[in-house]
């Protein structure tokens, strides 16, 4: 898709420290636009991000890949770079390319030295990021326990933008705090049913939008009026 209006293009990068999941992610968001028409794997050597012959041997990203794909009338310049300390130097200059990056941790919080790094960096350049919380699937830990360990360890404040249903083999689906609506995961293909709340999760995800709700207000002074007034605060 052509996108003539600047304002709708961005360049994206997928930052984590080696193994955490980040290809595989960036895998993912190509497949789930329709970029590619089947979903990368760098175990089995499919992955179009980590194509070069070495990479499909190590099943690791040794140098930035660049893919591109569409996504609600924008276009996203996806960037995937080295996550290892031996290759970051190479992080380093692809980053200087994004307008904002994903950040990918394990939910259990623990982050390497490489980790701190690559957040430094982006706190360097003034890069808007979030972060991806991969293999909740797989992965002992929580969603709390991760933003507490993740906050302490980056010397940050981060708030969740959606709660997971279940976890580790029970982990199911999420629930988005803008909207209070859930999202039910269908398969393996990446398909979705959106639903009201389970009862299961209602209260934690209400408790977390408040949480979402105080630190937005926090750096808007009119939403901060509105905050202490009681008043509601859209989605929007």
């Amino acid at each position: 898709m052509a996108v003539d209006d600047i304002r709708h293009i961005r360049t994206v990068g997928l930052l984590a420290e080696g193994g955490a999941g980040k290809t595989s992610l960036g895998e993912a968001l190509l497949y789930a636009a329709g970029a590619t028409t089947r979903l990368g794997r760098v175990d089995d050597g499919s992955s179009v991000l980590d194509f070069e012959p070495e990479e499909v041997r190590r099943k690791i990203t040794l140098s930035a890949a660049f893919h591109t794909l569409s996504w609600k009338k924008h276009q996203v310049f996806l960037i995937d770079p080295p996550g290892y300390a031996n290759f970051l130097p190479e992080t380093r200059y692809a980053m200087e390319a994004m307008t904002g990056a994903v950040f990918v941790a394990s939910p259990t919080g623990q982050l390497k030295v490489e980790s701190e790094r690559l957040w430094g960096w982006a706190n360097d350049l003034g890069l808007a990021r979030l972060v991806y919380l991969s293999r909740m699937d797989r992965e002992e830990g929580s969603l709390e326990k991760a933003l507490t360990e993740m906050s302490k360890t980056l010397e940050t404040r981060l708030v969740a933008i959606q709660v997971p249903i279940g976890a580790q083999a029970n982990f199911r689906g999420v629930v988005d705090l803008l909207s209070m609506r859930a999202s039910l995961f269908q398969g393996d293909n990446g398909a979705v049913q959106e639903q009201d709340i389970p009862a299961e999760v209602q209260a934690e995800a209400e408790e977390y939008r408040d949480k979402l709700i105080e630190a937005v207000a926090e750096v808007n002074d009119e939403l901060l009026t509105r905050y202490l007034e009681g008043q509601e605060i859209s989605a929007q």
